[in-house]
């Protein structure tokens, strides 16, 4: 009954517009950090691939980051060669909006302590 209503359709609709809201609030608030760049903006998908600006080792700053509930996938994760370590993976998919100011936020201040 749903699907012969057209439910899935709205419902696609309002969960586009959902994570494009999510995506956009995540992508300004990167673009306006000094420490932060989104090196492909891309196409799709529920995550943004974060340059860390200078050179910082993501896994090292996954850690001290994981203890203040702030969470991210460091870049090297996602190479064979262990290589991409001052990238990290953010996720816009489950954090609130809140949850989104507050990561980016805690993410930005927390980078100095690391050069």
């Amino acid at each position: 009954e749903f699907l012969a209503a057209g439910g899935l359709g709205r419902h696609i609709v309002r969960l586009r517009e959902h994570y494009r809201r999510k995506r956009d609030l995540m992508q300004g608030l990167i673009e306006e950090e000094a420490v932060l760049r989104i090196p492909h903006a891309g196409h799709g998908g529920l995550c943004f691939w974060v340059e860390i600006l200078p050179k910082v080792d993501s896994y090292a700053f996954y850690r001290a980051m994981r203890a203040r509930n702030i969470r991210f996938l460091p870049g090297n994760l996602f190479s064979r060669d262990g290589s991409h370590g001052n990238f990290m993976r953010l996720s816009f998919a489950v954090p609130t909006d809140e949850g989104i100011r507050r990561g980016v936020r805690h993410i930005a201040e927390a980078l100095p302590l690391f050069l």
